[in-house]
């Protein structure tokens, strides 16, 4: 579930759909809190950190402003290459006709 809210799919789509389905709602709203909490906790450094840039300028402000959009960015390229490595693990366990229960471990 918390993978499905950082997805670039509108919220009232991935209302509908998980209302349609199973789940239950205890893991609906725990999906969801985990889910949404890093983008909203990001998005408001970024925006509180771009506000103290634009209203006391100085090197610091967009230094700070600056490690915090670098911080973002690595932290992406390491989820994006680990999101990655798995599908690959996967497949190559797919590929060496492993068992069932390798890949249900995952």
């Amino acid at each position: 579930m918390a993978i499905f809210r950082n997805l670039p799919i509108a919220f009232s789509i991935i209302n509908v759909v998980f209302a349609l389905s199973s789940i239950k709602t205890r893991d609906y709203l725990i999906g969801t809190l985990i889910g949404n909490i890093f983008p909203i906790l990001f998005l408001s450094v970024v925006f509180s950190q771009t506000q103290k840039a634009f209203t006391d300028p100085g090197l610091g402000q967009f230094a700070c402003l600056a490690l915090v959009l670098l911080t973002a960015f690595s932290l992406y390229r390491l989820f994006r290459r680990r999101i990655r490595f798995n599908a690959a693990y996967r497949q190559d366990l797919r590929r060496s006709g492993a068992d069932s229960r390798a890949l249900a471990g995952d």
